[in-house]
């Protein structure tokens, strides 16, 4: 999962392009299945989050981000690391 995400962020460099290829998950997974409108909500308050915070943050870190808001995890595991 990690070498998946490793590519993208060296595929799309610029953040704009990474968010882009996310959206295009979300509208993909959207079709597939109906969302509750408490999750939609949260999961733009993260993106949002993300993209006010690329200055300060490296493509990973971002990425990170929303890996997270795409996957609807809670619990990620980074390098060994349990982040939540």
């Amino acid at each position: 999962m990690a070498s998946f995400f490793g590519q993208i962020s060296s595929k799309y460099s610029n953040i704009n392009h990474l968010l882009i290829f996310f959206e295009k998950i979300n509208i993909h997974k959207s079709n597939i299945t109906h969302k509750i409108p408490k999750e939609n909500a949260l999961k733009k308050n993260i993106i949002n989050i993300a993209t006010k915070k690329s200055k300060e943050f490296s493509i990973f870190n971002v990425g990170f981000f929303l890996k997270a808001v795409t996957l609807n995890a809670r619990i990620v595991h980074v390098n060994g690391l349990r982040k939540t």
